[in-house]
This record gives C-alpha cells, structure tokens and sequence, in this order.
C-alpha cells in the first residue's frame, strides 16, 4: 500500500525536471529532504501502530488535535482529484482523443477505484502490488528500449547535443541553484511522499507487528530515484527527438509553415522544461505531455514502447487515487461516524468535484498550484500528533524533520503569495484547509459527549 501511494504521477511529470535542472547538488539535497520526510513518515505509521488507536482516536485522546483530520481529508480529496486529472491526461493519448477528455477519464478513474475497493475489500493490496510491479517494470523496459530506438533515428548533430547536454546537466555538480526552483522541487517531493493528508496514521492503525516500516521506506525511496532518473532519461531523448523532427520539417518542402511553427513551439516548451526552473508547475506538466506526441512523431517503432511508458504513468496515478480514497474514507467514516460505504461515496463525490471543476483553465491553474502553496506547512503540521507518543530520541528527530517542511512550506507560501493571480489564490485556499483547527476545542467537547 505504501509502495502504491508514493511512485505516483509526480515522479513521472514533475521531478525529472528538477533532477535535470539542478544536477547532482539538487539530486543530492533532495535525498537529504527525502530522509527528512522519511523520518516524518516512519514516526506518524508508529505513533498509531504502537497505540492500535484509530487516526481519529489517537487525535483526540493522544495529541488533542482532531480539528486536523478534517484539514487532512480536505487536502486528501483536492489531491485525489489532481492525481485522477493527471492520470487521465496520460489516457488521452492512449486512446487517440483530445483535451477534452481529461475530465471525463479522471472521473472514470475515481469511480473504478471506488468500484474496486467496494468489491475488493481486502484484496485491494494485492491488487497494489500487482499495480506497482507493473508500473516499474513497464517504466524502466521502455525507457531502455525507447533510448535504444532514439539512438538509431536521432542523427542531427545539433539534436544529440541538445540531448547530451541535458544527460551531462543531470550528472553535473555545476549546475547553478534557484531558490524558487527549490522550494517547488522539494513541495513536489513531499507530495510524491504524500505527506500532508494524515495517510500515515491510517496505515499505522492497521499495519501488522512485524512489519518493518523502515525498510519498506527505503526500498520505496530508491525505486522512486529509479524511476525519477528514468524518467529523466526520457525527457532527454524527447528533446533530441523534438528538434530533430524540427529540423526534418524545416528541410522539406512539403511541410507547412503551420506544422514547422508547431514544432519548434514543442521544442522550444521542452527546452524550457529543461532549463528554466522559474517555469510554473502548469506549464512543466503541459511541457511532459508534449513527450508522446514529440517522440511518436520522430520514433514511428517506438509506438508500443511509448504506450507501455503511459500505461506505467496512468497506473502510478490510479494507484494513489485507490491509497487516496481508501485512506480518506477510513478517517471520513471515523470523524462523521457513518460505515465504510458512505465514506467511500463522500471522498469519491468530493474527489470527483475537484476533477470536474479543472474543466475550467483558470480553476485547473488554482488546483495544480494549492498542493505546492501549503504541502509543506501541512506536513509540518501533521507531524505534531505523532510527538505525543513518541520517545525522547524520536521527537527530537522528528522536530528537526517537522523543522525542515516549516521551512520548506514558508518558503513555497512566499513564493505563491507574491507569484501570479492564479498561485495567490491557491495559496489564500490552501491556508483556508486549516480553519477546522480553529474549531479544535468544539470536537473535543463534541467528542467527550459522544
């Protein structure tokens, strides 16, 4: 379920960019964030499996907090909802359809994981397993073979050097650092962790004696590097595929100045996802979905190699919508005290909101930028329940990490508050999910009298 939950759709459209941009120094501090956030995780899943209470108990009997469970399934459905419209944007290719279907397969999705885990039940996590084996198998057999067949077709000069230099970039320790790029890299990877949404503690309330959460942990930080390094290599091979398709265009008579200008237009988006780290979080993501079409158009063999790398992209979406639902429906049922299938039916409906309301360009701008305005300020605070029930050595390690996304999450705030109209109001948003710990002490009343 862990495993299932974190390789998601961020390792795939978000933080390749950041590996490529920022080099070994970023690759290297954001492992170092990555431990921090490991650390937050780990004391959160051991608070509750050591006490065996239930999230929404733990809160109001162990840490006085149950205001946060409701902040957290309302960041938990605004993700969902952001994870399913992204998982859709994959299909679309998949299926030969337009834009226009984004929102329609987003809403399929969260209806078959919601379907699924209604039916299911307790085979859900074999259904994970399965689900996530697939997706790093399926990813790293076509990276491989889509760097092979790249290789063979890609034969302009000027196109291989634009591809080494973003390889060379990648594995460079002379890469210039950005503070703006940074703090969007490492709120990219506290959301690819999936802090912020009280997860941890739910998994805690279930998770058997003998498992041993820090070696899960680790295992899944180094299949997420994996697969963000792989994924890199893909952008890679997409850049070179991209100019030298424009560069094919520009050389034949027959092309239309229409089909030239769209091409070096890829081109010209790719190469900014490449280099510039001061580019919004909407425009990187529209920039990685440009990769199917660049490569298909340059790389006609590549076909199924290239549907294989979106199915591995859709499946990593599906599998934290089907954590995303699961988890909020376990705290959903517990704060309103209602059974299994109503919560699934609220986190569903909610989740599918979300997803039908990025429809609209301007909302779909607010939505993509909330998680990134105040991941770190959330994860900060979700770390503090776990304080409670922890030993001394533990809470100050824990601290020091709950230090880390404080600073991690002011700094993104900063940057959102003082950015464009749409990352303003996701940021005023974002701060808006934290109102429910105002009414902290009513639930404590309320839950004292039920």
């Amino acid at each position: 379920m862990i495993t299932g939950y974190i390789i998601g759709v961020l390792n795939y459209v978000l933080l390749p960019k950041y590996n490529i941009i920022f080099g070994l120094k970023g690759i290297l501090i954001g492992a170092l964030v990555s431990l921090a956030v490991l650390v937050l995780i780990r004391s959160e899943t051991e608070s509750t499996k050591r006490t065996r209470y239930l999230p929404y108990e733990f809160m109001f009997k162990v840490s006085r907090t149950p205001g946060l469970m409701i902040t957290f399934v309302l960041f938990l459905v605004i993700v969902a909802g952001i994870t399913a419209y992204l998982s859709g944007w994959a299909m679309i290719f998949l299926l030969g359809q337009d834009s226009s279907f984004i929102v329609p397969l987003a809403i399929l999705t969260i209806l078959i994981a919601a379907l699924l885990l209604l039916l299911a039940k307790g085979r859900t996590v074999e259904l994970l397993a399965v689900l996530s084996v697939l997706v790093i198998v399926l990813t790293l057999v076509s990276v491989f073979l889509i760097r092979n067949e790249a290789s063979s077709v890609i034969v302009s000069k000027q196109a291989k050097l634009y591809m080494d230099h973003v390889l060379s970039s990648m594995w460079s320790f002379d890469s210039p650092l950005n503070i703006q790029g940074l703090a969007t890299f490492f709120s990219g990877i506290l959301l690819a962790f999936g802090l912020g949404a009280g997860v941890y503690y739910v998994i805690g309330s279930f998770s058997p004696e003998e498992l041993n959460v820090e070696r899960v942990l680790l295992g899944v930080f180094v299949l997420q590097l994996i697969l963000g390094i792989a994924a890199s290599y893909t952008v890679a091979y997409s850049l070179g595929a991209s100019f030298q398709a424009f560069e094919d265009a520009v050389r034949n008579p027959n092309a239309s100045p229409e089909e030239v200008f769209r091409l070096y237009r890829e081109f010209q988006t790719l190469k900014s996802y490449t280099g510039n780290p001061s580019v919004s979080v909407h425009e990187s993501i529209q920039a990685f979905y440009l990769i199917p079409s660049i490569l298909l158009d340059v790389l006609p063999k590549a076909k199924l190699m290239v549907y294989s790398l979106l199915i591995s992209l859709y499946m990593a979406g599906f599998t934290t919508v089907i954590v995303l639902i699961e988890m909020g429906a376990q705290m959903t049922a517990e704060v309103v005290q209602t059974n299994r299938r109503n919560a699934l039916a609220t986190v569903s409906v909610l989740s599918l909101a979300i997803s039908l309301a990025m429809w609209n360009e301007a909302l779909f701008k607010v939505f993509i930028f909330l998680p990134f305005s105040i991941v770190g300020i959330l994860a900060a605070i979700e770390a503090y329940p776990s304080l409670k029930s922890l030993q001394s050595h533990e809470k100050l390690l824990t601290a020091l990490g709950a230090a880390v996304m404080l600073v991690i999450g002011l700094g993104s705030l900063y940057y959102s508050l003082t950015g464009i109209f749409a990352m303003k109001l996701a940021a005023i948003t974002g701060l808006i999910l934290l109102v429910p710990v105002a009414f902290n002490s009513m639930l404590l009343r309320s839950g004292r009298q039920r």
